[in-house]
């Protein structure tokens, strides 16, 4: 006999739920496994340094340098210290040479203990093949205060620099030649603020159009110099800064002054006395006293 298609629907649906029930009681327990947060990578930071790129050579424009360097090193016939950036063992860069000396040390009931060894700075500044070129400082034994200060060319001050005194005020501002006050400038008195000279130097001496002050920034001589001398043409003052004398000065044509601001004398000199063809006036600066023939100073007799 045929199976009924309900017979058959039956069946299946018994066989079903027993698969169903073996396999609910094979099934294993699930165990929860644990969330790890994704890694991620740590970002460097340039601006820190490590022992590896401090031992890598740095560059400081124009050449490798190595970093800060200590090593003797020889200048201007003294022997140093020198601290800064090297290149092919020569000074190149920042760098400052630094003088050894030692100090006696008394410390403990008066008993002199081992000499206290003390450094000081003689020089700091820019450094090419071994040689100051570029701003650079120069110092007095102390090493704090300072002698010299602008730029340099070759271990000599030239181009725009100032000289100090001792006491730390300026002594000269100007411009430097190989070493020497040259050109343009102005010298001051120990207070570092009232002129002394302003005008035209060579080889450290006036020489050219200045001006010559007293201390108190009152006018002394204004006009020609040669060779640190008043000579050319020029005015001489007094104390209150009136006209003594105006003219040539060694030999020429000048005019001397009364105190009161009036012509004294016109004519010629020589050796700055009174030489040639000139005229003596009165004190109104009007009225001739004399006009003639003058010798050392004075009239000359006919």
């Amino acid at each position: 006999m045929k199976k009924s298609y309900k017979g058959k629907v039956e069946r299946k649906r018994k066989i079903n739920t027993f698969k169903k029930r073996i396999i609910t009681t094979k099934q294993k327990p699930t165990i929860r496994k644990k969330y790890n947060k994704p890694k991620t990578r740590r970002r460097k930071n340039k601006n820190k340094t490590t022992k590896k790129k401090y031992k890598k050579q740095v560059y400081k424009g124009g050449g490798f340098f190595k970093k800060k360097t200590e090593m003797k090193f020889q200048w201007n016939g003294d022997k140093y210290l020198y601290v800064g950036f090297v290149k092919d063992d020569k000074p190149q860069g920042e760098g400052k040479l630094l003088k050894t000396f030692y100090r006696p040390n008394f410390s403990g009931y008066g008993k002199k203990q081992q000499d206290i060894k003390l450094t000081s700075t003689k020089v700091h500044g820019q450094w090419k093949d071994g040689k100051l070129n570029g701003h650079g400082k120069y110092y007095y034994g102390d090493g704090q205060r300072i002698i010299y200060e602008g730029n340099w060319t070759n271990d000599s001050p030239n181009g725009q620099g100032i000289e100090y005194y001792e006491n730390g005020n300026k002594k000269y501002e100007g411009q430097w030649e190989k070493g020497e006050k040259h050109g343009e400038g102005i010298e001051y008195y120990e207070d570092g603020e009232k002129k002394k000279y302003e005008g035209e130097l060579k080889d450290g001496l006036p020489n050219g159009k200045g001006i010559l002050y007293d201390e108190n920034e009152k006018k002394i001589y204004d006009g020609q110099w040669v060779g640190g001398k008043y000579n050319g043409q020029g005015i001489l003052y007094d104390e209150n800064e009136k006209k003594i004398y105006e003219g040539q000065w060694e030999d020429g044509k000048g005019i001397e002054y009364y105190e009161n601001g009036n012509k004294k004398y016109v004519g010629q000199w020589e050796n700055g006395k009174k030489h040639g063809k000139g005229i003596l006036y009165d004190e109104d600066g009007k009225t001739k006293l004399y006009e003639g023939q003058w010798e050392n100073g004075a009239k000359k007799k006919t």
